[in-house]
């Protein structure tokens, strides 16, 4: 969406907004009491003021952020477990290579 912003739609011209709705989709999500008590204290204290105004916090761009932040470090772990087990694979291969180096520069 070049010249649209991707957060809050409420700032959007007309054209913005409707290839917004054609990109963003709502879904629910069920929350106990207290999460959304603190999600609530944290999107009003994150609001910015806007042309002399006080704005809150929007919670559904702090809730895609959480989420975003969350299924990066999801696919980070996923691809380090990845690596990891072709590590392990050839494990003992490396440590023979390794110890045929070390005894290489061992000798004069």
């Amino acid at each position: 969406m070049a010249g649209c912003e991707l957060g809050s739609k409420s700032h959007l011209t007309t054209r913005c907004a409707q290839r917004y709705e054609d990109i963003v989709k709502t879904i629910a999500v069920t929350i106990d009491e207290a999460t959304l008590r603190a999600l609530d204290r944290f999107t009003a204290s994150s609001g910015r003021a806007k042309k002399g105004r006080a704005r809150r916090g929007n919670r559904s761009e702090l809730v895609r952020q959480a989420l975003q932040e969350f299924l990066a470090r999801r696919e980070q772990e996923q691809r380090e477990r990845a690596e990891w087990e072709i590590w392990e694979q050839h494990i003992d291969q490396i440590n023979r290579q390794a110890a045929l180096l070390v005894a290489e520069q061992a000798e004069p």
